[in-house]
């Protein structure tokens, strides 16, 4: 099995396109993993799934999973940016 590296992933700034109030931060987080992330990494991700956020303030952070082909159960966090764009970032 490949160990996850954090370095080789790129962190994806994703902007949702709605107001904070209709803003679906944990969607937009697990389509941006599936997604970009995905495609500028180069990997299959499936299974993505983030926590809801506690609000929709900018600062917050919520964790986020994903199945990444090769390297297997990967965990995420994503942070609100601004009000309409979240980032997701890989960890260890």
């Amino acid at each position: 099995m490949k160990k996850l590296l954090v370095a080789p992933f790129v962190l994806v700034a994703v902007a949702v396109g709605c107001s904070a109030s209709e803003t679906d931060f944990q969607t937009a987080a697990e389509e941006a993993i599936t997604g970009s992330f995905a495609e500028l990494n180069d990997v299959e991700v499936s299974d993505a799934s983030c926590d809801e956020p506690e609000s929709t303030e900018v600062g917050t952070t919520f964790a986020c999973t994903a199945e990444i082909e090769g390297f297997g159960t990967t965990d995420f966090i994503a942070s609100i940016v601004s009000d309409n764009e979240v980032n997701v970032e890989a960890v260890q």
